[in-house]
């Protein structure tokens, strides 16, 4: 992930990960080395209905203009 946010970066593109985990401690995302993108949390799962998600790790392509591609 760390990779395609360097990436889409630089087409000036904005990317970031979601967790439903309280801290990134306690995220999948925790890693050694820190990540470069910015990490939200739901922990209580509040958007996940907004956009279908029955299995994680679930990635989206966003546009402009809020189309899941």
């Amino acid at each position: 992930m760390n990779k395609i946010y360097l990436e889409m970066k630089a087409r000036d593109s904005k990317s970031f990960a979601v967790s439903t985990d309280n801290s990134l401690s306690r995220s999948r995302l925790s890693r050694p080395e820190p990540l470069d993108f910015p990490v939200l949390f739901d922990e209580n799962k509040d958007r996940l209905p907004a956009y279908h998600v029955f299995s994680m790790p679930t990635t989206f392509l966003i546009d402009r203009n809020g189309m899941i591609g």
